[in-house]
């Protein structure tokens, strides 16, 4: 942090004490998170959801690799190819990825944000929320503002 004096021809200081539980020190932490509740959760559950996921298909892929090629290669009537396909241990996998991708539905995210957005509407229609002395209404300036209610 610094200052500048400007139309001063001399200064006196002290300093008495310089760290940080001093003004300056305290303030530069950075500021907290404003994000409403629901979003919080949101994150929180498709960080959970996406680890299982993830465990999921790792597992599964495990043992799809491990039944192709451990157990029915031998099989006659499964007709495998003599040569298996060099990325086949990559496929077995991601089809189990694909199967668990709509675990997270993206769709949910909107659908809470179109709420929100709706309720702060509804708010600022309100003809019952009129400051009696400004006869201003209220004003929703974001979509959070349901929570603090």
């Amino acid at each position: 942090q610094s200052c500048v004096l400007k139309n001063t021809r001399w200064v006196a200081g002290l300093v008495v004490y310089t760290g940080n539980e001093t003004k300056v020190g305290m303030n530069k932490r950075d500021p907290p998170s404003k994000w409403a509740q629901v979003d919080q959760k949101i994150s929180d559950l498709s960080k959970f959801v996406f680890c299982f996921q993830v465990l999921i298909f790792c597992g599964l892929g495990g043992v799809g690799i491990a039944t192709k090629y451990i157990w029915t290669l031998d099989l006659f009537y499964l007709a495998w190819p003599a040569v298996q396909p060099f990325y086949d241990p990559i496929v077995i996998p991601a089809r189990f990825l694909l199967l668990t991708s709509v675990m997270i539905p993206i769709s949910f995210k909107v659908i809470v944000d179109i709420s929100k957005s709706w309720i702060s509407r509804c708010i600022q229609w309100d003809l019952k929320m009129v400051d009696d002395q400004t006869q201003i209404g209220a004003i929703a300036n974001n979509t959070g503002i349901a929570e603090d209610l």
